[in-house]
């Protein structure tokens, strides 16, 4: 986790760019930065009893959800488009699993968020990354 700015952070791996992963509680804007790439999403909490979120694009279209499997938020399931993950949050780190068995784990360097909202934003910046091509196990940084 990055200490200089609170709700920011990198991921990648030493073989592929890093993603600048910033989260703005106030306005629910989650912004991912790569080389020759930005986006803008917006989250939506829906549930108050066992959170879950709702990514928006940057046009207000419907991405995702991240739905929270009890009120301790560190398993639950994530759907990205057409893709659907598993998730759970441990002492190792993150990771993610998709339907077809494949895997990443993120091994992160610094404290997972505590906050719902922010641990949703890095969940959905987690899949995005390791969506794209030549995705490797990623690490917080």
């Amino acid at each position: 986790m990055d200490t200089v700015e609170a709700g920011s952070c990198s991921i990648g791996t030493d073989d592929t760019p890093t993603t600048r992963v910033r989260f703005n509680p106030v306005t629910g804007s989650l912004r991912l930065q790569a080389p020759g790439l930005q986006r803008l999403f917006f989250l939506e909490a829906a549930a108050p009893v066992f959170p879950k979120i709702i990514l928006h694009n940057e046009y207000g279209l419907r991405m995702g959800t991240c739905t929270f499997d009890d009120s301790r938020q560190r398993s639950g399931t994530l759907q990205l488009d057409e893709g659907k993950y598993r998730f759970t949050v441990g002492a190792e780190g993150l990771l993610l699993r998709r339907r077809d068995g494949a895997e990443w784990r993120a091994l992160p360097d610094g404290l997972l968020p505590a906050s719902a909202d922010f641990l949703a934003a890095l969940l959905f910046a987690f899949c995005w990354q390791c969506t794209q091509p030549a995705a490797q196990p990623l690490k917080v940084a």
